[in-house]
C-alpha cells in the first residue's frame, strides 16, 4: 500500500502494533522511529474502516512538523491514491473515521474519543505531562485500542519509563540503540537517513561512554540521573525542542556572557541570550584579555542594550578592566565569591547555575534547536552535580574543572559557565559595575 522500505526492527514494531494492545519502543538518535510511527499511522487508518489515531508529542510544532509531515510525505507517495482530506495534522476520511494531531498543553483535549478501532501514538512521551497519559487511558477503555509509545529514553520516572520496569508485564518492548541499526551491520548497505558509525564514536568522544547522554542518545537507555544532578536530559531536550515560547524573566532583551580562557587548552566562551532564547554560542582559543575585550565592545556598539557579564576570575578581570576604560559597565563575576543568598548557596557558581537550572526547567530560558554547540553544552549541563554542605548550603562540583575528569573531552565546560553568565546578566540586566 504505502511502498515503504522498512529495516528490520521497524517491521517488528509495525507487527507488534499489529498484534498487541500496547507497545513501548526505546530508540537511539536517528534510528527512523518517527517514520515507523508514521507508517502504523497510515496503515492502521486505512485499513480499518471508522477507525480513529490520535497522535501527540512534546510540543505541537514535533507533531506537526516531525510526524505529520512524515505521514504526509507517506500519504503522498504512496504506490496508490489513498484518497482523504489530508491537512496539516488531520487525516480525515469520513465524519467518523479519521486521523489527528494533538498537543499536549491540556489533557482535556483526549477526552470523547470512541471508535470501533483506536490507535494513539505517542511520540518522545518522556516530555509528555503524565497528566496526557491519564487522558489517554480514557481513550484506551474501550473498543479494539493500540497504543505505540516511541522515543529517547530521557527521563528515569514517569509512564515511559514505567512501561519498561513497573508495567513490562503489560507491553511489548523493544530498544534500539545505535548499534542495532543497519549501518551497524557487517557489509550493510550505507543508509544515510540512520545513525552513522562516525556519528556514534564523535558522541563517545564528547560526552563519554560512561554519560547520561550517550546512554540515552547513543545505547537507548535510561539515564541514571544521580540525585546530585542539577540538571535533567529532558528538561534539556524540552528547552532545545523547536517552538515554544520562553518566559518573561527579567528587565534585559539581550544579554552576553563571557567564561575568559584560563588554561592552554580551555577557549574563551561567549554566549548570547536574546528574548528568553540562548541564539548563540562561540569558542574562541588563543585570545588575549584585549581581544576578548574587543570582542565584547564590539557586540555592545552594535547592540547598546545588551547586557554583559564577565567572568572576573583570574585573567578574566583583565578583561573587565578594560571595559571599563572603555566606559562600558559590564557585571564582573566571580564564581568563588560569596553568593548573593549566602543562606542557601555556598558561593556564586552554585547560585548562578541553580538560578540557571530553575530557568531551563520551568521553561523560562529555550534553547534553539540549530546550535551547533547544543550537544557540547547539553554534556557540560548534565556534568554540574551539587551537594548540601553541613551548613545546610549547596555546592556545586563541574566536571572538567572542579574534579579534574573529563566532561567529553576533559575539557573545561566553558559553554556551560558563559551561559550561567549570560543568563544572570539577562536576569538581572546591566547593574553596572562591580564585583558579585
Amino acid at each position: 500500500m504505502l511502498g515503504v522500505d522498512l529495516w528490520a526492527r521497524q517491521r517488528e514494531i509495525a507487527r507488534a502494533v499489529r498484534d498487541h494492545p500496547r507497545v513501548a519502543v526505546r530508540s537511539c538518535h536517528a534510528a527512523g522511529k518517527t517514520h515507523v510511527a508514521a507508517v502504523c499511522v497510515c496503515w492502521f487508518l486505512y485499513t480499518r474502516p471508522g477507525a480513529v489515531v490520535l497522535t501527540t508529542s512534546s510540543t505541537f510544532r514535533q507533531v506537526r512538523y516531525v510526524l505529520w509531515r512524515t505521514i504526509q510525505g507517506l500519504v503522498a507517495g504512496a504506490r496508490r491514491r489513498l484518497g482523504g482530506d489530508l491537512l496539516d495534522t488531520e487525516l480525515r476520511l469520513g465524519e467518523r473515521w479519521y486521523g489527528l494531531g494533538l498537543s499536549t498543553d491540556d489533557p482535556e483535549r483526549f477526552q470523547g474519543f470512541h471508535a470501533p478501532h483506536v490507535l494513539v501514538v505517542v511520540d518522545e512521551p518522556g516530555a509528555v505531562p503524565t497528566g496526557v497519559f491519564a487522558a489517554i487511558e480514557g481513550v484506551l477503555a474501550s473498543g479494539r485500542t493500540r497504543l505505540l509509545m516511541i522515543g529517547n529514553p530521557t527521563q528515569p520516572g514517569g509512564p515511559f519509563h514505567d512501561a519498561f520496569h513497573a508495567q513490562a508485564a503489560a507491553y511489548r518492548t523493544f530498544r534500539i540503540s545505535a548499534f542495532d541499526t543497519p549501518n551497524f551491520g557487517p557489509g550493510a548497505a550505507r543508509r544515510d537517513y540512520l545513525v552513522s558509525p562516525e556519528w556514534e564514536r564523535e558522541r563517545r568522544a564528547l560526552w563519554g561512554a560512561e554519560s547520561d547522554l550517550y546512554r540515552s542518545r547513543v545505547l537507548a537507555e535510561f539515564p541514571r540521573r544521580a540525585a546530585d544532578g542539577l540538571f535533567s536530559l529532558s528538561a534539556l531536550d524540552a528547552a532545545a525542542a523547536p517552538g515554544g515560547a520562553p518566559g518573561d524573566a527579567g528587565p534585559a532583551s539581550a544579554a552576553l556572557g563571557v567564561d575568559v580562557a584560563r588554561f592552554g587548552d580551555d577557549a574563551t566562551a561567549f554566549s548570547w541570550i536574546e528574548d528568553g532564547r540562548l541564539v548563540r554560542q562561540e569558542q574562541r582559543h588563543g585570545l588575549s584579555t584585549m581581544e576578548t575585550a574587543g570582542r565584547v565592545v564590539a557586540a555592545l556598539r552594535e547592540r547598546p542594550d545588551l547586557a554583559v557579564a564577565v567572568d572576573d576570575t583570574g585573567l578574566g578581570g583583565g578583561v573587565t578592566d578594560r571595559l571599563r576604560e572603555q566606559g562600558m559597565a559590564p557585571l564582573a563575576v566571580n564564581f568563588g565569591a560569596a553568593a548573593g543568598d549566602p543562606e542557601h548557596y555556598a558561593n556564586r557558581a552554585a547560585e548562578l547555575y541553580s538560578r540557571l537550572a530553575v530557568a531551563i526547567e520551568q521553561g523560562d530560558l529555550r534553547l534553539a534547536h540549530d546550535l551547533p554547540t547544543l550537544d557540547a553544552l547539553t554534556g557540560q549541563l548534565l556534568g554540574v552535580r551539587y551537594a548540601m554542605g553541613s551548613d545546610g548550603r549547596r555546592r556545586i562540583r563541574k566536571q572538567g574543572r572542579d574534579d579534574g575528569k573529563g566532561a567529553g573531552r576533559g575539557a573545561s565546560p566553558d559553554l556551560a559557565d558563559s551561559l550561567a553568565l549570560a543568563w544572570a546578566a539577562y536576569e538581572d540586566g546591566a547593574l553596572g559595575p562591580g564585583v558579585w
